[in-house]
């Protein structure tokens, strides 16, 4: 006999997962729900200086001389 209890104890998607945390964790609280998500740095936005020293380095791995800087 299959116990379905134990079935969906280890059915746990992200879907699942996510909505206990923002359900029992956080209370339905989405401000703090939010804030404990920790967000990917790729879509940052960088300034005017990192985006000139980037690419800076990136023009200086090119260069030919490289090596002899």
């Amino acid at each position: 006999m299959i116990d379905y209890d134990e079935i969906e104890k280890n059915d746990k998607t992200p879907q699942k997962i996510m909505e206990y945390k923002f359900n029992v964790v956080y209370n339905r609280d989405w401000k703090r729900y939010l804030d404990s998500i920790e967000w990917d740095t790729w879509c940052k936005h960088e300034t005017e200086e990192e985006r000139e020293e980037r690419l800076h380095q990136e023009m200086m791995k090119s260069h030919p001389f490289s090596q002899w800087f």
